[in-house]
This record gives structure tokens, C-alpha cells and sequence, in this order.
């Protein structure tokens, strides 16, 4: 394996690693949460609330998180510095793996942020760009963000969040004649606070309440500061992870050809 990759694949894995323990912790987590969601009925109507201390994740996933943010953002600033130097030329501080938002400002900045690139990688990066008109790189502007709250404004906030039912079949005994009415409701799980209700379920019917762990804003709120709001708030964390993960891989493999 040629030395340079062999140095930045390794930051790579230990982020994948990191994340395979994040996904499980994600799975307790939601065990956890999922015990702490308590059935109440009167009449016709049934009502879950959830009586756990918090509906967010600890601070110790949080900084798990952006342990793995930080080892997939920094890989592609060691690519573009690797690049610079299998092209023959000397890196200087201005150097960086840049993603940006539409291609006027990645424009701007190419010329100094990709100084001694070869031409051929700098077209690889720039169609990695997330405005790009394809699907590869969609994630990497999520990446950015992510990394960049994680180092100068505070902790990804995760919170456990209702999402749905995944029992969407009713008993054959159901009582056709009655209808069901109910909803879930959106947002953190909070202590003693309804989860959702429904109203002339069958007996023996259990909706299942389907919930994910979310990035979220400050203290359980969505995030308003458009400046922070990126595509990954509001989404399950183990998938936006594992999405900026993959056009990581991407990104390196594409430009492995101009590391030789």
C-alpha cells in the first residue's frame, strides 16, 4: 500500500470503528427509552407517556460523535495535503480539502485552497462537491457543518425522537364500525409527556411506536440559527453518519489514482 494512503485510510477506519459502537449505542439507547414508555387507557382511549428523566442521548455519545466527524474531515485535508505532494509540489498553510456550498464560492477559493493540486484531481474533488448535479459527495456539506459546530460552538445534542408505528396492520377482529383516530407526537421525548394517543384501538392491537435518535438543537430544541442549520438537523444520526462515512470512501477512492 502506498505510504501516503496507508496513513489517512487509518483515520478512515478508526472513524468506521467508532461508528460501528455508535450504531450500538444507539440500539441501547432506544431500548432504554422504548422501556420508560408507559400505556394508560381510559375508555376508548389510550394514551403513552414517557416517564424517563431525559429523551437526549449523554454528552459521552455526543463527544463520540464528533470523534468520528473530526477523524472523516481531517482525512480529506491529509488527501488533498498528500496530493500536493505526490504532485511534486510543497504544501502550504493554505492547503485544505474544500467543500462548499454552490460552485461560486468553491471558485473563489480553489485556487489557494488547492494550490499544487494536479489539474486532474481538483475536477475529482470539485465533482465531490455537494451542489454538484449528482448524488456523490450529497453528504460531505453535512460533514462541514457537523464538523465545524463540533469544534468552536458545542456538542451535537441527539434526541430520541417518535417517528411513527411500525404496526400498521390491524387484527382481523378489528371493529370495522369504530373509527381510529390518533397521532404521534413530534419532537424529544419528555418526562411526563405524551408520546401519542389513539382512540378506539382493538384490545389486543399494539401500535409499536417507532423512535430514532436524532440530531437536534440546543437543550432538546430544533436549531433556529439558519448559520447552523444544516441538511442533518432533524435526521437519525446513525444514517447521516454512515452517509457522510460512504462519500468519504468515495472521495478517497476516487482520488487514489493521483496519490502514485
Amino acid at each position: 500500500m502506498n505510504p501516503r494512503l496507508k496513513w489517512i485510510r487509518s483515520r478512515i477506519n478508526r472513524a468506521e470503528s467508532l461508528q460501528s459502537e455508535t450504531n450500538a449505542s444507539v440500539d441501547a439507547i432506544l431500548r432504554e427509552m422504548h422501556q420508560e414508555i408507559h400505556e394508560s387507557r381510559e375508555g376508548y382511549l389510550r394514551t403513552w407517556t414517557f416517564t424517563g428523566k431525559s429523551g437526549l442521548a449523554p454528552p459521552e455519545f455526543s463527544v463520540k460523535v464528533g470523534e468520528i466527524v473530526h477523524n472523516l474531515r481531517s482525512s480529506l485535508d491529509h488527501i488533498e495535503w498528500e496530493l500536493v505532494l505526490a504532485n511534486g509540489r510543497k504544501p502550504t498553510f493554505a492547503n485544505r480539502y474544500p467543500i462548499t456550498g454552490n460552485a461560486k464560492r468553491f471558485d473563489e477559493i480553489e485556487s489557494r485552497a488547492l494550490q499544487g493540486v494536479a489539474s486532474g484531481a481538483k475536477r475529482v474533488i470539485r465533482e465531490f462537491q455537494p451542489w454538484w448535479p449528482t448524488e456523490s459527495g450529497f453528504e460531505l456539506w453535512s460533514l462541514n457543518r457537523l464538523s465545524n459546530v463540533d469544534k468552536h460552538r458545542h456538542l451535537h445534542i441527539a434526541a430520541v425522537v417518535p417517528t411513527g408505528i411500525d404496526n400498521h396492520e390491524l387484527p382481523i377482529t378489528a371493529d370495522k364500525s369504530a373509527r381510529i383516530e390518533g397521532r404521534i407526537h413530534i419532537g424529544p421525548l419528555e418526562r411526563d409527556k405524551e408520546v401519542g394517543w389513539f382512540r378506539n384501538l382493538p384490545e389486543e392491537y399494539d401500535p409499536r411506536i417507532r423512535l430514532n435518535l436524532s440530531f437536534w438543537g440546543r437543550e432538546g430544541q430544533p436549531p433556529q440559527d439558519a448559520d447552523v442549520v444544516s441538511w442533518y438537523a432533524g435526521q437519525p444520526v446513525a444514517k447521516v453518519l454512515s452517509r457522510c462515512l460512504s462519500d468519504v470512501r468515495d472521495v478517497e477512492c476516487a482520488l487514489i489514482p493521483f496519490l502514485y
